[in-house]
């Protein structure tokens, strides 16, 4: 018999759950400094100063947390991926000793 290590299924899928929350939140968080950026080029800081700080929250944070965003919705794919293919392996083992 093989010597395959134990997956602590039931801790991959609260990981999983815990990185959607972690992006949900991301995105939420990109949704306020969006409304921040709005609200400094509006003339919440007057001049030259809103406009540069608006467009480094807009063009350089926003973006930088979207980043994160999509690599933390990355690794969460790659987790349930791996968990449908141990599955997969799983009942395929199971169905191979059952015919015999």
């Amino acid at each position: 018999m093989e010597n395959k290590k134990r997956i602590p299924f039931d801790k991959l899928n609260q990981y999983r759950g815990k990185l959607k929350e972690c992006a949900a939140e991301l995105e939420a968080t990109v949704v306020q400094v969006k409304k921040v950026a709005s609200q400094l080029e509006e003339g919440a800081l007057i001049g030259l100063a809103g406009t540069a700080f608006g467009s480094a929250l807009t063009e350089q944070l926003a973006p930088a947390i979207m980043r994160l965003h999509d690599k933390t919705i990355e690794v969460e794919q790659d987790i349930q991926n791996t968990i449908e293919r141990e599955w997969t392996d799983l009942e395929k083992r199971i169905q191979g000793t059952m015919g015999r």
